[in-house]
């Protein structure tokens, strides 16, 4: 109850501070965007490219990891983020004044970059960008300007149609993941998972929410065994920081690994299990209850970004990216290097894109 206490405690907090710091306006009479240029398209197609080069080089020293999704854990993190870093460019195109969405556009544009993703079985960030363009969407809907109400007028007239269509989408590629990830081989029953949590029974409804019910789970049960048992950080760093220089050569340890090894005694937990905390969790280990005042502040920048977006497109498309990534490292708990490289990609294509003001 102790711990269910301090989330509550948190979570309001973090409500209030998004309430206050909110600007309540009407839509403003003037809007600025941008629309890419000649530079614009050949920065795209060389990172693409780029991408689909190190999908083919995983590939051929790996695996077919679409299959055997157990051996993207020996994928090479520069080599992963460098492959993940073409799924913000799809918002580059939803948000440019200059965009057409045809056909052709939705394919080379949206297709393109989101398909190496999955070919390389990370389902949760594809997720996450699917989120964001659905959620950007909404907000043209909400706030304008008028023309993008009539470009994506179509999305709007079908608007329920396309959410069911994302949604099985994403249940497909999350449920999908999940259970090959047990085996690696082919798809199982989870019989054995469903024992080892001491279920009594193996129906589809308990395997469908099976997923969700482990996410939460291990979460909030870390976070609880950090709290009441006073667990300390065993690193030389900040456990919450120590994602951000796993790209570098050599064995850095997973903070998530140190978790399971050191926390949790599992067995094996070098080669195969890796905990996650959430944020709560993740910070309080490495800052105690300081950890509060640093989701609160993570929760106003946010806000500040969301402020800035009602008028400039440039700015809601990074509070876009930025309430569902919140919301990833709410759940997750360690920063990584993941979550900042689409702010990289952005503000290196920002540089090609010409600022306008919108009639």
């Amino acid at each position: 109850m102790y711990v269910l206490g301090v989330y509550s405690l948190i979570q309001f907090l973090v409500i209030v501070t998004l309430s206050w710091l909110e600007k309540k306006r009407l839509v403003p009479s003037e809007f600025y965007g941008f629309v890419s240029t000649e530079k614009t398209e050949m920065m795209y197609w060389a990172h693409i490219g780029f991408i689909y080069i190190m999908v083919l080089y995983v590939y051929a020293t790996i695996g077919f990891i679409l299959i055997r999704q157990d051996l993207r854990f020996t994928i090479s993190p520069m080599v992963e983020y460098i492959i993940k870093s073409g799924l913000v460019l799809p918002l580059i195109w939803v948000f440019s004044h200059n965009f057409k969405p045809t056909t052709i556009n939705v394919v080379k544009k949206f297709l393109l970059p989101i398909l190496p993703s999955l070919l390389i079985g990370s389902r949760g960030t594809f997720i996450m960008i699917l989120i964001s363009i659905m959620f950007s969407f909404f907000l043209f809907r909400v706030y304008g300007p008028r023309l993008y109400i009539d470009r994506y007028s179509f999305i709007f007239k079908k608007a329920k149609r396309y959410s069911i269509v994302a949604g099985v989408f994403g249940v497909f590629a999350l449920y999908t993941g999940f259970y090959i990830r047990r085996d690696g081989v082919e798809l199982i029953t989870a019989n054995e998972l469903l024992y080892q949590y001491e279920f009594i029974s193996s129906a589809l409804w308990v395997k469908a929410i099976l997923p969700l019910y482990i996410g939460l789970r291990e979460s909030v049960g870390i976070t609880d065994r950090i709290i009441m048992d006073s667990i300390i950080n065993p690193a030389d760093y900040p456990m919450f920081f120590m994602e951000m220089i796993t790209f570098l050569p050599g064995h850095q340890e997973a903070p998530g690994i140190i978790l399971a090894r050191d926390i949790y005694m599992a067995e094996g937990a070098d080669e195969k299990y890796s905990l996650t905390p959430g944020i709560v969790g993740g910070l309080y280990i490495d800052y105690g209850f300081y950890c509060i005042p640093m989701i609160v502040s993570i929760a106003a920048l946010v806000v500040f970004f969301y402020n800035r977006g009602i008028s400039d497109l440039r700015f809601r498309m990074i509070y876009s990216l930025s309430i569902v990534q919140f919301f990833h490292l709410y759940h997750r708990g360690f920063l990584k290097l993941e979550y900042l490289v689409p702010y990289f990609v952005l503000i290196g294509f920002f540089l090609s894109l010409k600022r306008v003001k919108l009639e």
